[in-house]
């Protein structure tokens, strides 16, 4: 069997219940930069240049 690596992540995607407590928690106590954001989702950014890491915080569909 062939190891498996992860050698890059450019997006995480996490759903979340409360999408502006959610944007104020990345924001407020982690320090990120909140980037593009809508009705029902927001990009969170961590890092600079090609080291980059967005988190995409979207709220959770209504069947969960």
């Amino acid at each position: 069997m062939t190891d498996f690596r992860i050698e890059k992540l450019n997006t995480i995607v996490v759903p979340v219940k409360d999408l502006d407590r959610s944007i104020a928690f990345y924001k407020d106590i982690l320090y990120l930069e909140q980037g593009f954001t809508d009705q029902s989702m927001a990009f969170i950014s961590a890092g600079t240049s090609e080291h980059e890491l967005y988190y995409c915080i979207s709220l959770m569909s209504q069947n969960r």
